[in-house]
């Protein structure tokens, strides 16, 4: 009796072209943002300040999807090696410096004074953070056990 390989090759590139999707409009929504905290006569209006928020919600949301989206697409490689000290500490550098783009958007609000709205960033970026720990790395380091939950063998 042989045993049929299941080819995920469709699926993952399907994966993958969401995550190049997705990546396009967080780079034009981080685009976005930097012309208007640049470009707006005051952008102390509340107007302004609640616009700019919902495109920093807009933008770690769009992180978030594609932080998931790229690490989910592991789960349907057939050969993985194991998660090693070098590939752990590889894992953990890269969820920081992905984490870390988050705080440019904060950092540009705290250039032009809008502390209020920096806080509030922030905050939602703590948020966001924790959410990626928690729906990200965290199954990633028992990926062994949660393989099989997600490829159903």
């Amino acid at each position: 009796m042989t045993i049929e390989k299941k080819d995920y090759s469709n699926y993952i590139s399907f994966l993958i072209s969401g995550v190049n999707i997705a990546s396009l409009f967080a780079v034009f929504t981080f685009t976005v943002i930097t012309l208007l905290v640049t470009q707006l006569p005051d952008p102390t209006l509340v107007i302004a300040q609640v616009i700019l928020f919902v495109l920093a919600l807009i933008f770690d949301l769009l992180l978030f999807i594609i932080g998931w989206s790229f690490w989910f697409v592991l789960y349907f490689c057939d050969r993985v090696p194991p998660m090693t000290k070098p590939a752990r500490n590889a894992t953990i550098l890269a969820f920081t410096l992905y984490q870390m783009i988050g705080i440019v958007i904060i950092l540009m609000f705290l250039l032009l004074n809008l502390t209020s709205l920096a806080l509030a960033a922030f905050l939602m970026w703590l948020i966001f953070l924790v959410l990626t720990y928690v729906f990200h790395y965290r199954p990633l380091t028992r990926f062994q056990e949660t393989r099989k939950k997600f490829r159903g063998t």
